[in-house]
């Protein structure tokens, strides 16, 4: 919710478009420049110098700042430094500022710039009671632009809203509000008028991850290895020097493998167990 909030701030008391925020994307589009944002930002300062306007109503919106070139960034200090250049600016990062300097994302000049005051927005996932009322915003946000009045969500909607992690954040909230009141029929949301793809996010929660179970190899290898001692011992019939040459070992070796997974064969059932204490054990070979 970083733009929403960012927005919100700059926008605020103004309702009129042409005193919106001139915006940079840190990941600057083909063909966009800091020249060209900056030209903007002058030529709205003449418009609010003929409109009466405080020149400190104009803003600049920096959307994910972290993302920006050391050269824009370098450039973009240039215009803030320039003498009687009142602007209003907020910057969204995905990271504190001092873990961008650390990291070498921001530098250190811009930063003096921007981080007089900082705001730090936790996850929706962090702050589900708040879930309501931003969809019920973003609802109504939708109702003005397809002038249709919805008023509200149905409980098992938000039900699975609570359920979500939302891990776009507002971004993903907003959108899929927006793509089912264009699909609703009836006065509220309703489950059916939710995307598929959010549907089937819930459904891959519920089921929740496959974890990959880890391989010892060591241990594998040991259990494969007994397996097949056993399988041998049982064809042989108790026979080791039979058993060995099954294996393409020597005899020697087999018996210290035997010993080493304590494997007992009892001679009635012809089955293999080391945890059977009654069973009858190999004949003791010399060495």
């Amino acid at each position: 919710g970083k733009e929403h909030l960012a927005r919100t701030i700059l926008q605020w008391p103004h309702r009129d478009p042409n005193l919106m925020p001139e915006t940079i994307r840190g990941c600057l589009a083909d063909g966009q420049t800091i020249q060209d944002s900056i030209k903007s930002i002058y030529e709205r300062r003449i418009f609010l110098q003929q409109n009466g306007e405080s020149l400190d109503s104009a803003s600049l919106l920096i959307l994910d700042i972290d993302e920006l070139e050391t050269s824009a960034q370098s450039e973009l200090l240039g215009f803030l430094m320039l003498p009687d250049f009142p602007i209003r600016i907020i910057a969204t990062a995905k990271q504190p500022v001092h873990r961008l300097l650390e990291t070498g994302d921001l530098t250190e000049e811009l930063t003096k710039y921007i981080s007089t005051q900082m705001i730090e927005l936790e996850p929706l996932l962090q702050r589900r009671e708040d879930i309501p009322l931003l969809a019920q915003a973003f609802l109504e946000q939708s109702n003005r632009s397809r002038k249709k009045q919805l008023a509200g969500f149905s409980k098992s909607v938000l039900e699975l809203f609570f359920e979500f992690d939302w891990p776009e954040n507002l971004d993903q909230l907003k959108r899929i509000v927006e793509n089912a009141s264009e699909v609703a029929i009836g006065s509220i949301v309703v489950v059916e008028n939710l995307p598929d793809e959010f549907l089937q996010s819930i459904n891959a929660l519920r089921i929740g991850r496959n974890t990959e179970e880890k391989i010892q190899l060591d241990e594998f290898l040991a259990k494969v290895e007994q397996e097949l001692i056993q399988r041998a011992l049982i064809q042989a019939k108790g026979n080791k020097t039979k058993a060995a040459e099954l294996l393409g070992i020597s005899r020697a070796k087999l018996i210290r493998r035997v010993d080493s997974f304590q494997i007992r064969l009892d001679l009635d059932t012809g089955n293999l167990d080391s945890k059977i204490h009654d069973a009858v054990e190999f004949e003791e070979l010399d060495s």
